[in-house]
């Protein structure tokens, strides 16, 4: 038997409208496709906020930043060493609507008489739900009067997620940057002037050494949260 076309207005139907976007369900409603993929990409920068996924959001990549180290200011033969940069973690999880996190953002280390500070956590923490605990992004150490140079945040959160530390801060007198970030470029010394230090560049780098004498230190950039919701 050929088929022939029907007309929608035959059909009993109980919900919906019929048009070229809409399906005919079994129960007799109509009804959209479900949306999948790429929804949108939300940016943390401001701390103590929290997030719910949007409607009908299922998965989430998200990444977190810590904050880069500081430098500290030096009136002797000696510079200080550079701020680090702070550790990084990419994670997916799977979520609903009704699950809700906190966000934390790390501060960049200040710089400070002698030894800069270290640069603040960046967090993304689960309030309810049951898709993970949490991801944190710890900051890079600050820079002081040391031959050594200052140790990269580390990062930490739920197994099979990519977790990396941060850019070393360079060591006392080697006129370089600080270290860098997977968002951002650590501060670089401009070898002339005071201050020769430059703060952290983008998000979660170290700020530059300061130069032997009356050198002065600068800050850490702060850290970042980034998520990406698909449906």
């Amino acid at each position: 038997m050929a088929l022939t076309k029907v007309d929608k207005s035959l059909l009993e139907t109980t919900s919906g409208t019929a048009s070229a976007s809409t399906f005919l369900r079994g129960d007799g409603t109509w009804d959209a496709p479900a949306s999948s993929g790429f929804h949108q990409m939300i940016v943390k920068t401001a701390s103590d906020t929290t997030y719910s996924p949007d409607t009908g959001v299922t998965k989430l990549l998200v990444e977190v930043q810590g904050a880069g180290g500081g430098s500290g200011d030096t009136t002797g033969g000696t510079g200080t060493s550079s701020g680090a940069g702070g550790g990084y973690a990419r994670v997916q999880l799977t979520v609903t609507s009704a699950d809700v996190m906190n966000v934390q953002i790390g501060t960049g280390g200040q710089n400070a008489t002698t030894t800069g500070g270290t640069g603040g956590a960046s967090s993304f923490t689960r309030v309810s739900g049951t898709s993970f605990t949490t991801i944190t992004a710890n900051g890079g150490v600050g820079g002081g009067l040391t031959t050594q140079g200052s140790s990269g945040g580390t990062a930490t959160g739920p197994a099979g997620g990519l977790y990396l530390p941060g850019g070393y801060g360079s060591m006392e007198n080697q006129n370089s940057s600080g270290g860098h970030s997977w968002f951002g470029y650590g501060g670089m010394s401009t070898g002339t002037g005071n201050p020769q230090t430059r703060d952290g560049v983008g998000y979660g780098s170290g700020a530059s050494q300061a130069a032997a004498g009356t050198g002065i230190g600068a800050d850490g950039a702060d850290g970042l949260v980034v998520i990406w919701e698909y449906k």
